[in-house]
């Protein structure tokens, strides 16, 4: 389990993490960079909060997708009330 109260609030919320990442994978097919994060504190810190971004992004998802279901549920419900009312 991460333990996010530790982290610098700039971690939680990094502006630049998808420029930092391309320019990354640039430098790597260029063969001048490395992925080897175990010695680059820089790349553990964007590691991480790339995952955190990605948690609060599938998070959300989660929410609309479950809010989303219900709004259709009760739609489907009044459709077939109003279909058995008027069988009747």
């Amino acid at each position: 389990r991460l333990n996010v109260s530790n982290l610098p609030s700039s971690l939680l919320q990094p502006p630049d993490t998808h420029f930092f990442f391309s320019s990354l994978l640039l430098d790597k097919f260029q063969g001048r960079g490395s992925f080897d994060f175990r010695n680059n504190p820089e790349l553990q810190e964007r590691l991480v909060a790339a995952f955190l971004s990605l948690r609060r992004v599938l998070s959300l998802f989660s929410q609309q997708l479950h809010f989303l279901s219900l709004h259709l549920l009760s739609v489907l419900v009044v459709f077939s009330f109003i279909s058995s009312s008027l069988l009747l």
